[in-house]
């Protein structure tokens, strides 16, 4: 009799394929997310019903048509420890249409003239120039860009145009951040191993969730869709080195709705793809792969009621006023995030109560500007 498999051996492999729908090789290097909760895969064959004319109601076997499956599961929110190494959820955050740029800080000495903000163009002498991704209010002596253009070094005078600092150092590498992405996102090879069984799809797209409450470790909520590769008997791979870095928790968030610093008791973001299959009548699985079509990142959070003389959340919600949302979950370098939406509208207020205290759960329609596009949301990985 074969042994039974157990739920809690699971593990799931992901990588970016070089070309769409070639499936990758998977080894250990592809396996670094600690995923929380067993993967949930569900298969689909498309079966063609035979609804043909006879002389009984006998029903007649359908015939099998396209072949996919969708792949879902929840991992950790977590840093790699390391500001020069990508998080363990990178080629999944890619596959999701989201690009994937280095952020570099400058240390700098005393801000003069005015402050900086983020989306701030930073510029210096000698063409150089970045986009400051974090309000200097927060980052206590740095300024931390995407660099868009050099190298900016010691003595040199960064200005915003109004404010200015001497950065007191060299550039160095901070982390990385995470864009929406419209054109050619990159698809990947996904399998989930349980236990000595392996099911596993290519040219598949992601959309996903995050999620965090007060006190507690976060989640990603990843989902998956592409046309199979192949189920069958595997060994769990072996060797996969996960790093060694806790879960941040939800303290120190520095969240923000636009300037008013929120009692936070929980916070989301979802970036809401829609990821269809592309019919293929050439192709063996009937798909040629999947596609994200489009996307309406949501923001969400808890938060205690509080007057309008601090933050007039109802009437910015019933005129339909843009505001900026972002939360910070971790401070130590090599694992924090910072999740960013610059035009966000509140499209929907609930109202609940914790241990006897009023709570508004605002829903933020994560918005974009017309000029340049893929810019309703950013994650920071630092």
């Amino acid at each position: 009799m074969a042994e039974a498999m157990l739920e809690r051996k699971r593990q799931v492999l992901i990588k970016l394929e070089a070309v769409s729908g070639t499936p990758e090789t998977l080894a250990a290097p592809e396996g670094k997310m600690r995923v929380a909760v067993k993967p949930d895969v569900t298969p689909d064959n498309k079966r063609n019903a035979r609804d043909v004319a006879r002389a009984t109601m006998t029903n007649l076997p359908g015939i099998p048509g396209a072949k996919s499956s969708s792949i879902k599961w929840r991992c950790e929110l977590v840093g790699s420890g390391s500001v020069s190494t990508p998080p363990a959820e990178d080629a999944a955050l890619q596959a999701s249409g989201m690009v994937r740029a280095v952020v570099n800080k400058v240390p700098i000495g005393t801000i003069s003239g005015g402050t900086f903000l983020r989306g701030d163009i930073v510029t210096a002498t000698g063409g150089k120039s970045g986009v400051l991704l974090i309000s200097a209010i927060h980052t206590a002596g740095f300024l931390f860009m995407r660099v868009t253009a050099g190298s900016f070094a010691t003595s040199d005078v960064c200005t915003n145009g109004t404010a200015s600092a001497t950065a007191s150092g060299n550039q160095a590498v901070a982390g990385y951040s995470y864009k929406p992405l419209t054109n050619a996102p990159p698809t990947a090879t996904i399998r989930s191993e349980e236990d000595g069984y392996q099911k596993s799809i290519s040219g598949a797209a992601v959309t996903w969730k995050m999620s965090i409450d007060a006190n507690k470790q976060g989640f990603w909520d990843f989902e998956a869709k592409g046309p199979n590769i192949s189920y069958g008997d595997l060994a769990l791979t072996s060797g996969i080195t996960y790093y060694s870095t806790l879960p941040p928790i939800l303290q120190s968030a520095l969240m923000r709705l636009d300037t008013y610093t929120a009692v936070l008791k929980s916070f989301g973001m979802d970036i809401a793809n829609s990821v269809p299959l592309r019919e293929d009548g050439n192709a063996g699985t009937g798909i040629k792969g999947a596609r994200i079509a489009s996307r309406r990142p949501m923001a969400s959070a808890g938060i205690e009621m509080m007057n309008a003389s601090d933050y007039d959340i109802y009437n910015k919600f019933l005129d339909g006023v843009d505001v900026k949302v972002q939360c910070r979950v971790g401070s130590v370098i090599g694992n924090s995030w910072w999740f960013f939406g610059d035009r966000a509208n509140f499209s929907g207020l609930g109202q609940t109560g914790t241990d006897g205290l009023v709570v508004v759960t605002p829903e933020m329609e994560l918005n974009g500007f017309d000029a340049g596009g893929d810019d309703e949301l950013e994650v920071l990985a630092l």
